[in-house]
């Protein structure tokens, strides 16, 4: 039944590592956040600029945190702000900024889609960063859990159908 597609589309949506998606145009502040993070154990990805940003938060797997750079020269911190894509909506932002625009960015967005936090680059510390991001983050494991457990549950189902009933499923998986 379509039901158990969809749990099942949604539990395998779920990953198993914290996912962290970095999005700024300062090459050096990015690497940094990219190296602190990835040895604290998260699986990291980046971008240079807001476009291939949009496109990797939109790829599999979930990211549980996306930090963007106010002022990207090609996307406006609004759209990353409002972006209500069901792969991107939920995911917590944290809104990389510089001391001078600090203000100004948490009086323009604070409150805004999904916003968590605002971190101020300019004399940034790497543990700063990885500290907010896992208190962004808390603890994803019982949410985690419940994702594969209905994973195993939804294939289980799966297995019992018969030959007819699996051509629909099949459909449905596939869009046909």
């Amino acid at each position: 039944d379509s039901g158990v597609v969809n749990v099942l589309g949604m539990a395998l949506g779920e990953d198993d590592l914290r996912t962290v998606l970095v999005v700024d145009d300062n090459d050096q502040a990015r690497n940094a956040m990219v190296s602190a993070l990835a040895d604290a154990g998260f699986a990291v990805l980046s971008a240079d600029n807001g476009a291939i940003g949009f496109a990797r938060a939109r790829t599999a797997p979930a990211k549980d945190v996306v930090l963007v750079r106010s002022g990207l020269s090609d996307v406006n911190l609004s759209a990353f702000v409002t972006d209500d894509d069901f792969r991107t909506g939920a995911s917590p932002r944290i809104v990389l900024t510089t001391e001078d625009g600090k203000d100004t960015d948490e009086s323009n967005y604070d409150g805004k889609g999904n916003i968590q936090g605002f971190l101020s680059t300019d004399a940034m510390d790497t543990a700063t960063v990885v500290d907010l991001v896992e208190s962004v983050m808390g603890d994803l494991n019982p949410e985690r859990t419940a994702a594969i457990q209905a994973a195993e549950r939804a294939a289980t189902i799966l297995a019992h159908l018969n030959a007819s009933q699996l051509s629909d499923v099949e459909s449905d998986l596939v869009g046909a």
